[in-house]
């Protein structure tokens, strides 16, 4: 038998062909009769005699079927592809999707019916993926409306206090040499049975020398005032200090109405005492201290220009908790010297931990909070995680990170401070962004 159709030259040797009921050979394309003696004529109304013979496909192999050999559904088959895509950038699996419905109306429907289903599964995924991601960032933006306010608040209450007490925001004495407590302490006099006034006077006394230069100490001052409550120092953005510090006793009894803790950290009415791993306060305010003289004396014991409620507007006062620098890994490292313009790490990396890292609320001597996405904002643009000691300050020298956390007086030696501003301020106390210590 001939192999090709002469009429429209398909190759019947190598696929399927026609046998009638008389064993004549039939194309199964044009049905153009080959006879049993191989020669191909393409019979009178071969096409119209074709549905009323015996339509059997007999395959190269032998083999017998009752139909045609279907070809590749092509739609079916681009709707599998796109929805398999699909799985690794959403974006085609709706086009799978489509194309699959219209593949449903070709043969065989096998490769549309398998892009319907992940095209489907791949949908809906996405959307479920986008609303959350659409739910996550709202709740950040009203995570940071609220953060926000709680600083204006802050300051708000400092300036009040600043007018009782000569112009100077709230500040307990400062350390004696190059050290303060990055941790919060009680002062050395507290007792479980104090009013917020003893608690206050405590702070000041000269038994208390040695805690000295506790900067969260001198926000605590707002609390025992009643200007601000514990949870106006919660940060709903910050993962580590999720509740308040507690002011007072909860369960006070007929003798003594309020028992006043001494510092923030306090979690629970067992012992008063503050705790090391960063809960219970959201914030770091600048660090007030400066030296008398430094060339006859170590001692920062009294605020610095920056601190006075006259100063200048672009100083920066408080911000969300400032990063410990130097440690951490993946999205908790934190190395607060790289420099705005030379960072390859992402705006992660010298920020605080609150808010995931995306940047920090910052808080100014004119009452004014501002969002940013780098720490570069303090006078000059200034790094305020970081501190120098030159004088006149140069804003293009990279500053000191802050690396110490814990009890014991953390180093630092920004007491050599200009008289006027511009003012090289940085941020204590620091968290560690990963596990909370400070």
């Amino acid at each position: 038998m001939v192999k090709n159709c002469v009429n429209c030259g398909k190759d019947i040797g190598e696929e399927a062909y026609i046998v009638d009921s008389d064993g004549d050979f039939y194309c199964s394309d044009c049905f153009s009769a080959a006879g049993q003696s191989g020669v191909l004529n393409p019979p009178p109304s071969a096409k119209a005699d074709a549905p009323t013979r015996p339509q059997t496909l007999v395959s190269s192999g032998g083999r017998e079927t009752s139909e045609k050999p279907k070809k590749a559904n092509v739609i079916g088959v681009l709707s599998f592809i796109f929805s398999l895509l699909g799985v690794f950038c959403g974006v085609t699996a709706p086009i799978g999707l489509i194309l699959g419905l219209i593949g449903l109306q070709r043969q065989p429907r096998g490769f549309a019916l398998a892009g319907i289903i992940i095209g489907s599964l791949v949908t809906v995924l996405a959307i479920l993926l986008l609303s959350f991601t659409a739910i996550k960032d709202k709740q950040e933006i009203a995570n940071r409306t609220q953060c926000a306010a709680n600083l204006r608040s802050i300051l708000q209450s400092m300036t009040i206090y600043a007018q009782s007490y000569d112009e100077v925001f709230p500040c307990v004495p400062g350390p004696s040499g190059d050290t303060y407590h990055n941790q919060p302490q009680n002062p050395i006099g507290w007792t479980s049975r104090q009013s917020s006034a003893a608690v206050g006077s405590e702070w000041f006394s000269a038994a208390n020398a040695p805690n000295y230069g506790d900067p969260l100490a001198s926000l605590w001052l707002l609390v025992l005032g009643d200007q601000n409550m514990p949870r106006d120092f919660i940060c709903p953005s910050d993962t580590i200090a999720n509740a308040p510090s507690l002011a007072y006793t909860i369960s006070p009894d007929a003798t003594h109405p309020g028992f006043y803790f001494g510092n923030f950290g306090s979690m629970a009415e067992d012992n008063g005492m503050p705790n090391a791993t960063g809960m219970g306060e959201s914030y770091s305010m600048t660090f007030p201290w400066a030296r008398n003289n430094p060339a006859t004396t170590t001692a920062p014991s009294t605020t610095g220009g920056w601190w006075i409620n006259d100063t200048r507007a672009d100083v920066a006062i408080i911000s969300d908790m400032a990063p410990q620098s130097g440690v951490g890994s993946g999205r908790f490292q934190r190395d607060t010297t790289v420099p705005l313009h030379d960072n390859t790490y992402g705006p992660y990396i010298f920020n605080s931990g609150n808010h995931g890292g995306d940047g920090q609320n910052v808080g100014f001597a004119d009452i004014r909070v501002e969002w940013t996405t780098n720490p570069y904002i303090g006078e000059q643009d200034e790094n305020i995680f970081t501190y120098s000691n030159t004088n006149p300050f140069d804003s293009s020298v990279i500053g000191v990170p802050m690396t110490q956390t814990g009890v014991a007086k953390s180093p630092i030696k920004i007491g050599d401070q200009p008289l006027a501003s511009p003012y090289d301020t940085t941020m204590v106390p620091v968290r560690n962004v990963q596990t909370g210590a400070w």
